[in-house]
Parts: C-alpha cells; sequence; structure tokens
C-alpha cells in the first residue's frame, strides 16, 4: 500500500461556492480560511476538529479529490506514482480513474 495513516482533506465541487459556504458552515461551524487553488481558483476550507473541507467552484459536483498522510513521501512514491510538491505531492487522476489523490508527509 502507500503507507496512508490519515485522511487529511477532502476536496468538493461545488456547482455555486457561496452557498455551499453557507451551508457548511451552519453545518460545521468551527474555522473557516477563504485562498487560492493551485488553478488560481478561489477555495474555501473549513477545519473541523480533524481534516480540512476545501470547496471549490467546479463543472462536476461532488468530491474532486482526497488528501492522506503519509510517513515518507519518498517510501509512498515508490508505490503510487506523485508529482513532488510544496504541500500536497498528487497523483495521476488518470492512474486512479479520474479521481485526484494527494499525499502529505506527516
Amino acid at each position: 500500500g502507500c503507507g496512508a495513516i490519515t485522511l487529511e482533506e477532502v476536496h468538493v465541487a461545488v456547482p455555486d461556492l457561496e452557498a455551499a459556504v453557507d451551508a457548511y458552515g451552519r453545518l460545521l461551524g468551527g474555522q473557516v480560511s477563504v485562498g487560492i487553488d493551485d488553478i488560481g481558483a478561489r477555495q474555501v476550507t473549513f477545519e473541523p476538529a480533524s481534516g480540512r473541507i476545501v470547496l471549490s467552484k467546479g463543472p462536476r459536483p461532488g468530491i474532486a479529490a482526497i488528501v492522506l498522510g503519509v510517513p515518507s513521501l519518498a517510501e509512498t512514491a515508490k508505490v503510487v506514482g506523485i508529482r513532488p510538491a510544496a504541500r500536497v505531492s498528487w497523483s495521476d487522476p488518470a492512474a486512479l480513474q479520474g479521481l485526484r489523490i494527494g499525499f502529505t508527509e506527516l
């Protein structure tokens, strides 16, 4: 396996970012941050007690990506082809049935 220990983030594509932020805010409360994703689009991150839920506007609503926590990116790279990056190293979606899976070192 890839050595995943934790589920760090779930990225959710939504058709209406403002409506989704309002709904998730009522549901989760907690800390919220606004940022820009790796392709320059606005994203809103909710941080409940564990992990993060990252919302962004997308053409196909639903889970767009997940990020798993691993003890060693080097060891994970031996099992899963990933592109090294500063915070999250992403796998090739084509290799995983279209789902973006990212890995972050714990």
